[in-house]
């Protein structure tokens, strides 16, 4: 049979596909003829072997579309750039350079559907290629595509060169969902995760309250050496044996027996940890090779973190080479880590979606139209047109308008109320009506009455009906009723529905934020709603709104992305006032490389009954174990105290002051702000006292006694009344 013919003129294909010697035309979709032959094509895919094996017939009628100068004409799907590019990886000539990532897509689409082998191998060596240049765009591309696991691996593992805070610079807008993006900045962080933990992990020491160190990009030989290139550049000042011994941190390697039980422990100068700390810093934003050989070669920050004060070129050399010396170890480690992460693991959840809508759609492809006619008579009270009838108070015979839903549902409804409410309906029914006949329930009237069809669903026009209404106001149940009614209210303009639906979303908007955004996002001038839903879902910590199915459907990335800078900068902001490290060593003016801390949220009235509830709960580890600690119990105590730089506010006046505290209080104030940057909101405070997740946070409540267990969520308790949280409404979405 005929394909439908188009009146488009048809044009011929460049060399080589238009040589009289060919017996075969393949048309494209967008009408270019390639005179082709055969031969090749059967050769490189079965899928045009089995086709043009099938018999021909001659042309019988002089003008048959399916033929054009005596040869056969295969129409196909693709474009003539996409079939050009196709064929020339067939032919015996030099294949062709693709110019983008569109055209590499459109390319390998295609030889898989031709199932031409040798082609898309080098469609694919292309791709990777092209992978260095725009990964996240590429990335964009292939997941729309089921199946391309192992190209998604690449432009994944490609894009991890570029920040993925920056990722959306390098994409065309609208070429990737929010749940791709979700997908590749969960890839990201666990790559930065795993490589992080390479350089350095720390917990602390349950007894002396210091925190202790490993790093498995280090052997036992390297620490010597490198502890040398750190600790003799020209900054360091001669120290006493007291403050040497003070700024010794415990650093565990891995051992140069691989058959040791366990690993060897080294005490080094608190500046090495310094330096693996900024350099996990830096592989966590970037986790790739490159950016640990930028480090090594031409570093952003040449002081490391505020390590190298002296611009000497030895003490600007010293780290770089300090780097050198574990370079071939972190590289060995992580080809391992990111074996481990698979970045198609969550396209699993998309499959799994079109598999059961297909099969639903099978269902529903073999339900008979009787059987269809029956169930949809049973869904409510009709008419033989379908059309059903609204539930009270809209079906009152006293009505003097029809309103008709978008699926078939009839509102009998007061025209007075309804040009009261909205005068968008007032201006409609001033309209002069044509007069139709009694009798008709399919035109613009139905038993004497005008007929008005809406776009909304039955739904959305019963919950706006009732805003208008003298009746109880409807308490709307989800995120997508209350979105859908106010999009109607705001359309007909009715001032009180639209108020009375906004104090729902506000209040909703504590249930279900994420869903509300998601859905808000959809609709232009929405400004207010989404700062009201963007602020309430800081509830929520940003690893849990992949569950979110409305956040999952977003199409817009910018939105998504949006949402996640507001949540980043109000964690930061919230989890900075609580405490944030300061100065390193001379930059602070202190003699020795100490890390220092600041508090914006601390003064005096806080700090010393937080210091007296945290010590409390330590009593009896420090009690009992003072005897056993390898160190004498005043030189130890003095190891345990931290320099905490304090900025609280007492009234109208600040506080300024450096207070020697104990670790342990600086231990809960970093578990308190990691908690704080997961769920920026001040009801994580209430979580942490009444029901927190680790009861010992983070190590520091290991007694179980009454005194104990009350002690820490006191403090937490304490320091959550002195925070600002007005600061928030400074971060702008």
């Amino acid at each position: 049979m005929s394909q439908p013919v188009s009146n488009a003129p048809l044009k011929d294909a460049a060399a080589p596909f238009n040589k009289p010697s060919a017996d075969l035309i393949l048309r494209s979709s967008d009408h270019v003829d390639f005179r082709v032959k055969k031969d090749i094509l059967t050769e490189a895919s079965p899928v045009f072997d089995g086709m043009v094996s099938l018999p021909v017939h001659s042309p019988v009628e002089p003008n048959n579309p399916d033929f054009r100068d005596g040869l056969p004409v295969v129409r196909v799907t693709e474009t003539s750039r996409t079939l050009d590019h196709l064929l020339r990886f067939c032919y015996p000539i030099l294949n062709p350079e693709l110019g983008s990532e569109v055209e590499i897509c459109e390319v390998l689409e295609a030889v898989r559907k031709y199932m031409m082998e040798q082609a898309e191998k080098d469609v694919g060596e292309q791709l990777e290629r092209r992978a260095s240049k725009n990964a996240v765009f590429l990335y964009a591309l292939c997941s729309r595509h089921i199946g391309w696991e192992n190209e998604l691996r690449i432009a994944a593992k490609a894009s991890l060169e570029m920040p993925i805070e920056n990722a959306l610079y390098s994409v065309h807008p609208g070429a990737m969902d929010a749940r791709s993006f979700m997908h590749l900045h969960e890839y990201h962080k666990q790559c930065g995760d795993a490589l992080a933990d390479i350089i350095l992990t720390s917990t602390v020491d349950s007894h002396s309250a210091e925190r202790v160190y490993a790093s498995a990009a280090l052997e036992s030989f390297m620490v010597s050496p490198i502890e040398s290139l750190i600790v003799n550049m020209h900054i360091r000042p001669v120290v006493s044996k007291e403050e040497k011994a003070r700024r010794q941190r415990t650093l565990c390697t891995r051992s140069l027996n691989p058959f040791a039980a366990e690993a060897d422990y080294h005490e080094v100068d608190e500046s090495f940890i310094h330096v693996l700390e900024h350099v996990r810093k830096e592989l966590r934003r970037r986790p790739f090779m490159g950016m640990l050989h930028e480090l090594i070669a031409d570093p952003h920050d040449a002081s490391f973190g505020g390590v190298v004060a002296c611009e000497c070129d030895t003490c600007l050399a010293a780290i770089p080479e300090a780097l050198k010396i574990m370079e071939f170890t972190i590289e060995q480690q992580y080809k391992v880590a990111l074996s481990q992460v698979d970045p198609t693991k969550n396209f699993t959840l998309k499959i799994t979606i079109i598999t059961t809508f297909m099969s639903k759609f099978r269902e529903i492809a073999e339900t008979t139209p009787t059987q269809l006619s029956m169930s949809s008579a049973h869904d409510g009270e009709g008419d033989s047109s379908g059309v059903r009838g609204a539930s009270a108070p809209f079906d009152k015979p006293s009505a003097d308008l029809i309103l008709r839903s978008s699926d078939h549902v009839d509102f009998r409804v007061k025209k007075d109320i309804l040009t009261e409410a909205s005068p968008v309906f007032e201006g409609m029914l001033s309209l002069p009506q044509s007069v139709q006949p009694a009798a008709s329930n399919l035109g613009d009237h139905r038993d004497g009455l005008p007929v008005v069809r809406v776009t909304e669903s039955s739904q959305t026009l019963d919950n706006l009906l009732r805003f208008c209404y003298p009746v109880l106001v409807p308490e709307l149940k989800t995120a997508l009723e209350i979105c859908d009614t106010l999009d109607a209210a705001r359309k007909y303009m009715m001032e009180r529905a639209e108020k009375d639906i906004r104090e729902q979303f506000a209040r909703h908007a504590k249930e279900e934020p994420l869903a509300l955004y998601a859905l808000s996002t959809r609709h232009i001038g929405w400004e207010d709603e989404l700062k009201i839903a963007a602020k309430e879902s800081l509830r929520f910590s940003i690893d849990s709104w992949g569950s979110i199915p409305e956040v999952r459907a977003m199409n817009s990335v910018d939105s998504y992305m949006c949402l996640q800078t507001y949540h980043q900068k109000c964690g930061e902001l919230l989890g900075s006032e609580v405490i944030s490290k300061g100065l390193i060593g001379p930059a602070s003016g202190m003699a020795f490389a100490e890390q220092t801390y600041v508090s914006t949220c601390m003064h005096d009235v806080v700090l010393h009954p937080l210091e007296s509830f945290v010590l409390q709960a330590r009593h009896q580890e420090d009690d009992s174990l003072a005897a056993q600690l390898p160190t004498p119990r005043e030189k130890q105590l003095n190891m345990r105290k931290r320099t905490l730089f304090i900025f609280g506010k007492t009234g109208d006046d600040f506080d300024y002051a450096d207070r020697q505290v104990d670790e342990w209080v600086i231990h809960l104030l970093e578990f308190v702000r990691d908690e704080l940057q997961k769920r920026p909101h001040m009801d994580t405070f209430r979580d942490l006292v009444t029901s927190p997740k680790d009861p010992s946070y983070g190590g520091i409540c290991n007694c179980n006694c009454f005194m104990c267990r009350g002690s820490i969520p006191g403090a937490v308790d304490l320091l959550g009344r002195f925070m600002n949280a007005d600061a928030l409404d400074r971060v702008e979405l």
